[in-house]
This record gives structure tokens, C-alpha cells and sequence, in this order.
């Protein structure tokens, strides 16, 4: 099922339109929005995504722990055909074989990067501590002459770091430094780093910030002018509809309901009058950020998928909290796909209801296929900005992705990046980079929110690319 967020709905969710997609989301186990994220914003997210990845294929490379930091080479395969083959007239076949940088699985990855599948990659864009070096330069930042003094600093996303390019440039910096130690050359830092603090515009950080404070709408009515100068700046420079995303975390809180409050859909108070309508809904903006203290951002990160991957098995992300009841969910992904994903890159596979039947899985789907309830596999071709969640216990893969073999001419239509805007305005040079060589990859950005009290130890491996050290 999906719902729009875009401009054909600006009031805000009602209590009545969060029960029915609660339910559905319960019921089916997940969820498609449309335009969560506007397009402009979208670009700019995977622009900085891709450069982050890019950025950690070159620094294992650096490292020596790579041979290349492409993220796949192609190599096609001769053969000689046989006697009846040479007779209808061919002479020789040919097939494309995929090499990665990386082998599959967690025993070959690292806490920043895992191939989950060939093809499949998944970067953690949340880091649990940061490379000391780049710690240490960090409290000793210049701007305009002026020291800045980052000693009482914390982190900076519940304990955790967001990775950035800057952050990368660093390490790779002083992975040069060590080298050239190394062999005798100079170990003299040219400083640049400690000496200049650039201010990134990351849209990452932006996106977390809007989901952190909700309700802080830059959208909301400011009686200052100055004021309303940065404010249209601010829009200006992150193109995105803050009220979409203060209306998905609204219904993020009503899929974790307080224990301290009633559910949405146990509210009778919220019928047409109004008023009480309009009183309720205010109360719920206040509360936003209060009820955030029963979930968190367990995950963040960005999944890849390769021109010529092949579809994954079928899998669940995570287990049931208990085998002899089903339990409410309690952990579940938003993925928002940074590019448009017709068929032939791979969209996300789901089957509808199996949340329910892992819990005890071959017994169950027999049982459901005995009683004819078992559901036919749906796969949402989502645009750029949409958002499909999902529960952590539902089955789901990855198609294949088929964009290395499918033209841009074909009857999928063209998988260009920015062509939702082309029509709106003239091609600028942030869409000019999401189209250059990654227009056939399929990222996509993962938010995975969870109850306080559970923490993922499974799905990321303990060795760290900031860390020469770590066993291999």
C-alpha cells in the first residue's frame, strides 16, 4: 500500500489516517510513502552518499586491502562452441563474469562496509568512535583566526559519529603520511586539515537533525525578519518539505506507542469537531520529541546494489523477541531509494504477512500454505524520495539488478536520476555528478529505528578500516 506525503496532502496527519496506516503496516508488515523526500534533497543525498562510498573503496586500497576500488570489474569469458554450434554459423559464446573488491559476508567485511551478497554492499554511515588522529585534530579547528575548542564535545548521533568525506580525506592524508614514513620520506603534515575547518554541506546531517527535532519546522511562522532571511536561505540551500518529514516521524511514534499514552487509534476524543481536532494535533507536536525516548536510530547506512548482482535469497533482517507469541514489531528499516528503481535495477521483493511466520518459519508457512493464506510475493517500484518500511521479521531480498544488460532506451523507461526535474529546470551540476557513472547502481538509504532497549551486534563485523591493527 502506498500513501503520498507530497503536496496533495500539507495538512497534517490526523489521528484517523495514522490508525489505517499503523494497521497496515501491522497487518502486511510494511509500508510504502511517496515523495517522503523532495528531489532536489534526494540528489543531494546521494551525491554525498556515493562520494562517502567511493571514498571507503579508495581508502581500503590505500591500505592495501583491496586491488581495486572500483566496486565491480567486468571480464567476459570466451568459449569454443561445438561442432553443431561451428555448422548453424557460430563460432565462439561469451559470458560476463562479475570481480569485487570485497568477499561476501561478514568475516570479509568491516564494521564500515560488508558485501552482504556478490554485488551487495552495505556502509555504515553511523560510526561508533572515530580514528584518534582525526580526534585529536578535531579540537584543534581555525575559522577566520579563531580557535574552536571541541574538548567538551560528545558525539554527535546517540554516541555515535556521522561519517563524511572530510572525515575520509583525513585518514587517507595520514595512511599517506605513514607511507611515506615508511620509505624515508617526510613525516611533516601539511596541516590543512587541523588548520582549516571547512563546513560541509551535508544533507545527511540535515536529514538527521529534521528527525531529531521534528517539530522545529523552518516552515513554522517567524516574527523576525532576519529571521525569515536565514530561514529562506536555509530552505534554499536543503530544497526539502520539513513537513513531510515532522509527518512520517508522527507516524514513526505511532508505530512505537508510549507506554506512558494511548495509542492513536484508541483516542475517542478525535472525531470532526475542529477544534478538539486542532488541540490534539498541537498536543502530538509538543510530544514528539518527548516520545523519541522510546526509540532510537539503531542504524544508519547506505545499500548498494551492482549493475549485474543477482537476486538474494529470501531472509528476514532480525529475529522474534519471544516463540510462543507474536510480539509488536519492535526494530524496522526505512529504505529510500536515492535514484528511481523500475524492475530492471532491483527493487526490494517482500512477502506480505510473513512477519508473523518466522517466528516459527518452515512449520508456519506450511501451515499458511494448507490454509491457503499464504500471500504472493508483491515488489514496489518506488521512485527517488519514496520510503518503503518494512518490519525487521518480514521475508524480503533484492532483486537482480539488470540495468548493466537493460538499455536506457527500453521499455522500463530511463533510469537517469534527475529526470523527475529535467522538465522544471536546466541541469545543474550537482545532477550532473548523480548521473556521471553511478546512474546504474542502485543506493539506497537505510534508516532502521528500534525500541530502546535493543541494540544490533549481529549485522557489522568488528574490524574497522580506521584501524591498521585489526586482525585480518
Amino acid at each position: 500500500m502506498s500513501r503520498s506525503f507530497d503536496q496533495s496532502s500539507k495538512n497534517d496527519t490526523s489521528y484517523e489516517q495514522l490508525s489505517d496506516l499503523v494497521d497496515n503496516f501491522h497487518t502486511d508488515g510494511f509500508l510504502t510513502l511517496s515523495s517522503l523526500l523532495t528531489p532536489q534533497f534526494t540528489i543531494g543525498l546521494h551525491n554525498e552518499c556515493m562520494d562517502i562510498f567511493h571514498g571507503v573503496l579508495e581508502l581500503l586500497l590505500l591500505r592495501g586491502d583491496v586491488d581495486f576500488s572500483s566496486s565491480y570489474r567486468k571480464h567476459k569469458q570466451t568459449s569454443t562452441t561445438t561442432d553443431h554450434q561451428q555448422t548453424a554459423g557460430d563460432t565462439s559464446s561469451s559470458t560476463t563474469e562479475y570481480e569485487y573488491p570485497l568477499g561476501v559476508g561478514l568475516k570479509n567485511g568491516y564494521r564500515e562496509l560488508v558485501m552482504r551478497s556478490p554485488g551487495r554492499y552495505e556502509m555504515a554511515l553511523l560510526i561508533d568512535e572515530l580514528p584518534q588522529h582525526y580526534q585529536q585534530n578535531r579540537l584543534c579547528e581555525h575559522q577566520e583566526n579563531e580557535v574552536i575548542d571541541r574538548s567538551n564535545e560528545t558525539a554527535d548521533y546517540g554516541g555515535k559519529w556521522l561519517m563524511s568525506t572530510k572525515l575520509l580525506d583525513s585518514v587517507k592524508e595520514d595512511q599517506c603520511i605513514d607511507t611515506r614514513n615508511d620509505v624515508g620520506g617526510s613525516n611533516k603534515s601539511n596541516g590543512s586539515y587541523c588548520n582549516e575547518k571547512q563546513e560541509e554541506k551535508s544533507y545527511l546531517k540535515q536529514l538527521l537533525e529534521w528527525i531529531k527535532h521534528p517539530s522545529s519546522s523552518s516552515m513554522s511562522s517567524i516574527s523576525d525578519g532576519v529571521s525569515k532571511s536565514c530561514s529562506k536561505e536555509h530552505e534554499h540551500q536543503y530544497p526539502m518539505d520539513q513537513a513531510n518529514v515532522t509527518r512520517f516521524m508522527k507516524l514513526v511514534g505511532a508505530i512505537y506507542p508510549s507506554s506512558s499514552s494511548s495509542s492513536p487509534a484508541s483516542n475517542d476524543t478525535a472525531d470532526n469537531d475542529n477544534d478538539i481536532s486542532a488541540s490534539t494535533n498541537k498536543q502530538t507536536d509538543n510530544n514528539l520529541q518527548q516520545h523519541q525516548g522510546d526509540y532510537y536510530i539503531c542504524n544508519l547506512s547506505l545499500l548498494v546494489a551492482t549493475p549485474g548482482c543477482p537476486t538474494q535469497s529470501w531472509h528476514a533482517d532480525g529475529g522474534h523477541t519471544s516463540l510462543t507469541k507474536h510480539e509488536p514489531c519492535h526494530v524496522f528499516n526505512v529504505f529510500i531509494p536515492l535514484v528511481d528503481v523500475p524492475l530492471s535495477m532491483g527493487p526490494t521483493e517482500l512477502r506480505p504477512g510473513t512477519h508473523y511466520h518466522t517466528r516459527n518459519l518452515t512449520s508456519m508457512m506450511l501451515l499458511a500454505k494448507a490454509r491457503k493464506t499464504l500471500r504472493s510475493p508483491v515488489t514496489p517500484e518506488l521512485q527517488m524520495g519514496d520510503a518503503l518500511m518494512f518490519d525487521y521479521r518480514i521475508l524480503h531480498r533484492g532483486r537482480a539488478n539488470l540495468s548493466d544488460v537493460v538499455t536506457h532506451e527500453s521499455a522500463t523507461g530511463d533510469d537517469s536520476v534527475d529526470d523527475n526535474d529535467a522538465k522544471e529546470s536546466t541541469s545543474t551540476e550537482e545532477e550532473r555528478r548523480a548521473d556521471d557513472g553511478c546512474r546504474r547502481h542502485r543506493p539506497v538509504l537505510v534508516i532502521t529505528f528500534a525500541r530502546r532497549w535493543f541494540v544490533d551486534v549481529c549485522n557489522f563485523p568488528k574490524r574497522s578500516i580506521f584501524n591498521v591493527e585489526d586482525d585480518r
